[in-house]
């Protein structure tokens, strides 16, 4: 049962009548079969039904363990003690079957193989909602995990990738973002985090409020940022921080694409995952051409044209792929 309630990234579906009676009938003929055996024995000694059955988990155990006192002061026979007993196991066991998300919803959040997880592919921007109300913003070819229930001291995530939080505050409940290298703690706030698999560096921008961010291995190194701050945490475990205009740099949640000063090298990183293409430049020197501009989702000719103009290249689109040459 537990095995189908997370096999499932989003809300379990229902079983099926068929699968509901085939459990049904297999449960009812072990119980039936270990009645049958328990009342061969009615001439032993209660102690034995620690051992009698493989079938047994040690919860039924206490079960069994209450009824002997009650058959020491009682008496009553060894087929009513059965009886009694079986029926509540029973009654316990349809009640999961009947509503396994119940069962589930109890849970607290306790490891990553309880979780939902959010991933996005190239060329993809989904936007969703968290377990608090908390909002989401994933960009391309990035992941998230996220448990089903918060617990009730604290809201953990896991990024790899990059996103945009706009977190519901909550004084008591800190929110907590993990990365592969990186912890990032806020009260409620909107920060942008981005972690790079080449490099190793995680990048977390201010958009508002105040954000707490350390490293994973060196935690004593905290740096406090607020709004329009950007910090990195290299893969020396350092944090440089720096001044930037925060909205124009997490611009691209609103599908907007912003360029200020990056060169063509780290354009083609961008614009490869924002299309889902793969671009090759011709000429070397093309690569360090910088380029100023900010265009709400552009088709991909139309901004080749213009960054085409600015720094007198060609271009030629091969299905999923882009030539760039003089």
């Amino acid at each position: 049962m537990e095995s189908w309630i997370l096999s499932s990234e989003d809300e379990p579906s229902e079983l099926s009548e068929n699968v509901l009676y085939e459990m049904d009938e297999r449960t009812w003929k072990r119980i039936r079969q270990t009645l049958k055996i328990q009342l061969q024995k009615t001439d032993k000694k209660s102690s034995h039904l620690r051992t009698f059955s493989p079938l047994r988990p040690s919860w039924m155990v206490k079960v069994v363990e209450v009824f002997s006192v009650y058959r020491t002061l009682f008496r009553p026979s060894a087929a009513a003690f059965m009886i009694i007993g079986f029926l509540i196991v029973a009654s316990a066991t349809s009640l999961l079957l009947i509503n396994p998300s119940d069962a589930k919803a109890k849970k607290t959040f306790t490891s990553w193989d309880d979780h939902l997880t959010k991933k996005s592919n190239r060329g993809e921007r989904p936007t969703f909602a968290l377990p608090d109300g908390s909002t989401v913003h994933l960009n391309s070819e990035s992941l998230l995990k996220v448990p089903h229930r918060f617990s009730s001291t604290e809201r953990i995530v896991y990024l790899e990738g990059h996103a945009h939080f706009d977190i519901v505050e909550n004084p008591d409940k800190p929110f907590i973002i993990h990365t592969k290298y990186s912890k990032t703690q806020v009260l409620g706030t909107s920060f942008d985090v981005n972690t790079n698999r080449k490099t190793g560096e995680t990048e977390v921008i201010v958009t508002k409020g105040k954000v707490a961010f350390t490293g994973k291995s060196d935690s004593s190194k905290k740096a406090i940022l607020t709004v329009n701050n950007r910090a990195v945490l290299k893969s020396d475990q350092k944090i440089n921080i720096d001044i930037v205009n925060a909205e124009r740099l997490t611009a691209w949640k609103e599908n907007r694409l912003v360029f200020d000063g990056e060169t063509l090298a780290e354009i083609i990183e961008v614009l490869e995952l924002w299309y889902d293409i793969q671009i090759m430049v011709e000429d070397a020197e093309l690569l360090d051409e910088d380029f100023k501009l900010c265009r709400d989702n552009p088709p991909l000719p139309l901004l080749l044209e213009e960054m085409g103009f600015t720094a007198e290249f060609n271009y030629k689109i091969e299905g999923k792929k882009v030539i760039i040459f003089k």
